[in-house]
């Protein structure tokens, strides 16, 4: 990611951002920044608010057609095996 990126303010006070950045951060419509203002140094920061929106989510989990079902039956079998080494046999209802 860039450390300094080069932005225009549009005419009704919008800003874009290049879209490597947004690419970075995972931006999309309606992501939301508080804006920092030193008047002393002229410098102006944006702090990306936290988004709990769930398509800030997106991208996170692979594009892929497999059922983890059985995967995860197989590793509660391990797991239940092992405590079983480990504390005993559990009690059968």
């Amino acid at each position: 990611m860039p450390n300094r990126a080069m932005v225009e303010v549009g005419e009704e006070g919008s800003v874009s951002l290049p879209s490597e950045v947004r690419a970075q951060l995972k931006l999309h419509c309606g992501s939301k920044f508080l804006v920092d203002v030193s008047e002393a140094e002229q410098i102006v920061t944006l702090r990306l608010v936290e988004d709990s929106d769930w398509r800030s989510l997106r991208g996170i989990i692979a594009d892929s057609q497999i059922d983890t079902s059985q995967m995860r039956a197989e590793e509660r079998a391990w797991e239940l095996a092992h405590d079983e080494r480990k504390f005993g046999p559990f009690p059968k209802p």
